[in-house]
């Protein structure tokens, strides 16, 4: 029997399992299969290869053996009859356009990799294929055999092969596409998960769409934020009302609402010294391959992260306070650290010369502990207003001209 050709509710059935092959490579083998049984084929072969040969993206084929189509990529396709015709032919090597001559026939030359897998006879097979030229970097190859004893391929098949290719086509670019954007978000979300700050994004409700690692950790430790009802709240009914806020902002700004630019808001926790954070909300207005996957519903976005304190000057320091030098590098340290030991240590001293030095710094602050001392330096000119050191050390008045300490911006 020569070709059978495709009739309308075959070839309908065929295009549908080739457009699932886009999201399901798993699919490719039964699209295969379809093609051959239609066009009254023994088997057929698909390869995606890039034009130096250097590497082929994937193959699926029916009617071959599993091994050899497996061992294809590194192997068998210098071995092939189909692409050595198509070398053998007066194709044009960039033509982008898919014309009928690109249809052909022919008869394999003998070849292992046809003679291993496909029934006897094996020394010649009738061909149906054609060369595809998606891109600069992309070629594909289909073709189809039947035994040189059967009838050649008739106008029908080849017709109703024509009709295929801009679907062939189609569905490969976008198959490409779609790994490519899911490579580079996975690639996009493993860089935001390597950041140093939580990062949130929120959708046009407020529920968190996306979770960087960090994000996850801070909400697991329940100290400064946590998830309810899918929505991003501060663990602090005060601080939680003014995120809520800000997130209602952002959100009005990217729908145009609102000429909101965003908003930041410090979170202390209660019962853990020196866990602080700032959390900047902005409206989110960008598209970024790590939440292309999200669509495109997020509104917000929230970034929490460890202020960056500014690094006191021993000097600005040592003026303000009437400290030596050695007693304001050991005072810098130790609002830095809270810690008398790692402040000595920054410092370079021991710790018995720390104690020794903190207990000047106390006399000429008038200060009774560390903690009264740290919040005298906290709170910068403002907490200094009104002192300066006498000649026995003690803190007295400081002229307005003279307020050398630099403040924290929180």
């Amino acid at each position: 029997m020569g070709g059978c050709g495709i009739d309308a509710a075959s070839l309908a059935c065929l295009i549908e399992t080739l457009y699932q092959a886009v999201e399901d490579p798993d699919a490719w083998p039964g699209v295969v299969r379809l093609l051959c049984q239609y066009l009254n084929a023994d088997s057929g072969l698909i390869r995606v290869y890039s034009p130096d040969w250097a590497t082929v993206a994937f193959t699926a084929s029916y009617g071959f053996d599993f091994s050899s189509t497996a061992a294809y990529p590194q192997h068998f396709v210098h071995l092939d009859p189909i692409i050595g015709a198509i070398e053998r032919s007066a194709m044009p090597p960039n033509d982008l356009a898919v014309v009928p001559e690109l249809i052909f026939e022919a008869e394999s030359e003998r070849a292992a990799f046809y003679s291993d897998d496909l029934p006897p006879p094996p020394d010649k097979r009738r061909i149906m294929g054609g060369h595809l030229f998606l891109d600069d970097e992309t070629r594909i190859v289909i073709g189809l055999q039947r035994c040189h004893l059967r009838q050649p391929f008739a106008l029908a098949d080849k017709l109703s092969f024509r009709i295929l290719i801009p679907h062939f086509r189609q569905v490969i670019r976008l198959g490409q596409t779609l790994r490519r954007a899911r490579l580079e978000s996975s690639a996009a979300a493993q860089a935001l998960d390597n950041l140093k700050v939580a990062v949130f994004f929120l959708d046009r409700q407020g529920s968190v769409r996306f979770a960087n690692a960090r994000a996850e950790a801070e909400v697991r430790s329940g100290l400064l934020l946590t998830i309810r009802g899918r929505r991003l709240h501060a663990v602090q009914p005060g601080r939680d009302r003014i995120l809520q806020q800000l997130v209602a902002d952002a959100t009005a700004s990217t729908s145009g609402l609102l000429p909101a630019d965003g908003g930041v808001l410090r979170l202390a926790a209660r019962h853990e010294v020196g866990h602080t954070v700032v959390a900047f909300v902005t409206p989110w207005r960008y598209a970024c391959m790590a939440t292309a996957p999200l669509g495109p519903g997020l509104t917000s976005a929230v970034f929490v992260g460890a202020p960056e304190r500014p690094r006191l000057q021993a000097a600005a320091l040592a003026g303000a306070l009437g400290l030596t030098g050695a007693e304001a590098r050991l005072a810098a340290r130790l609002v830095e650290t809270c810690d008398l030991a790692k402040a000595a240590d920054a410092a370079g001293v021991t710790i018995s010369t720390a104690r020794s030095y903190l207990k000047a710094i106390f006399e000429k602050t008038s200060c009774r502990s560390q903690l009264e001392l740290v919040t005298l330096i906290l709170t910068g000119p403002s907490g200094l207003w009104g002192r300066k050191t006498d000649d026995r050390g003690k803190v007295q008045a400081i002229p307005a001209g003279n307020q050398t300490l630099g403040t924290y911006p929180y």
